[in-house]
């Protein structure tokens, strides 16, 4: 399957002037470039550029290369959502529910990269109950990240693993390459898997309280009876 890098980057107005007017995704696309990296690169100002990139836009740019993309996202980020130009956020929930027409559409084999702090918090796309399909593998950081670091890092990501590296073996490139050992890759199904598995851990530990609690009631009830015939 031949796979192209699809950048889209929404930054606040001041990064870009912090940087003389340059963007991360920019900068990064540049060196794909050099590289000859096969890319695509857009920017976007608020919800609905977004929701159009990752949608429309993009499914023509994939008719267009005849090949599938590596979706990265360059924006800030939190536990919860990433954040647009303009301000708005996606939820992660959202975000999937978005995607889940290509990621059934490429069966899985998605890989999602985030240049963006807390990135790797796009695990949580994967911890749902019910839709069998999942994105292949997220790489993210799951602390702050810097301009300098994200650059360095997804530029050694990207010339490894299109140069036949393994996603693993790349994310650890991108580790030593940046100096930081926060970023990280899961697939969606072990993503899944964990999600699945604490919500057996919390049922089993709510099953434990309330045994106690019918115990405890039980005792009471009993000792009550016993107390009134004397």
């Amino acid at each position: 399957m031949q796979l192209f890098v699809y950048i889209i980057e929404s930054l606040r107005p001041e990064d870009i002037r912090n940087r003389n007017n340059l963007a991360l995704g920019q900068v990064l696309s540049q060196s794909l470039n050099f590289l000859d990296i096969n890319y695509e690169y857009i920017y976007v100002n608020s919800k609905s550029e977004f929701i159009k990139a990752i949608t429309l836009n993009l499914y023509e740019t994939i008719l267009n290369k005849e090949a599938f993309p590596i979706l990265h996202f360059s924006m800030h980020g939190n536990e919860h959502c990433i954040q647009f130009s303009n301000g708005e956020f996606i939820t992660w929930a959202e975000l999937r529910e978005k995607l889940f027409v290509l990621i059934k559409t490429m069966q899985s084999d998605l890989i999602i990269c985030m240049c963006s702090c807390y990135g790797f918090s796009g695990c949580q796309m994967a911890m749902h109950l019910h839709e069998g399909e999942n994105f292949g593998i997220l790489i993210g950081n799951d602390n702050e990240l810097g301009f300098n670091e994200g650059l360095i890092a997804y530029q050694t990501f990207y010339y490894h693993l299109l140069k036949g590296n393994t996603i693993e073996g790349s994310v650890e490139a991108m580790k030593i390459a940046s100096a930081d050992k926060n970023f990280r890759c899961i697939s969606g199904m072990d993503a899944k898997k964990v999600y699945l598995d604490y919500i057996r851990n919390q049922a089993y530990e709510l099953a434990k309280i309330r045994i106690q609690q019918a115990k405890y009631q039980f005792n009471n009830i009993y000792f009550l009876g016993d107390f009134s015939n004397k």
